[in-house]
């Protein structure tokens, strides 16, 4: 799979969106807010485990209500599975300890 997907972004302090990249094993994107992701991807059974770095910019409030003053950089996993992408199921993930959910939506699938 190699697809572009709209990112919806939703928290404790509000909603964001962005743009994502999954295909060859890469994961990268970006929120309207200039947080960054960047990381890789391994097939699992009916889907996928992802490992990704989280760099948020400084002074920028995250849907999770944090605020930093430096750019930080967080390690987050989590494992999706196909039926999720496909129907655009959030997916919930944790950032230090503050829940945020995560709905992707395809826009374009990509050699």
């Amino acid at each position: 799979m190699s697809a572009v997907f709209e990112v919806r972004i939703r928290g404790e302090a509000g909603e964001g969106m962005g743009v994502l990249y999954l295909g060859h094993g890469v994961v990268a994107g970006v929120s309207g807010t200039g947080v960054r992701l960047d990381g890789v991807y391994s097939p699992s059974d009916g889907g996928a485990s992802w490992k990704v770095s989280l760099t948020a910019p400084a002074g920028q409030p995250l849907v999770t209500g944090q605020t930093f003053e430096s750019e930080t950089t967080f390690e987050v996993t989590t494992d999706w599975t196909l039926e999720s992408l496909e129907k655009g199921r959030p997916q919930v993930l944790v950032l230090e300890d503050h829940r945020f959910e995560l709905t992707l939506e395809k826009l374009r699938d990509l050699p």
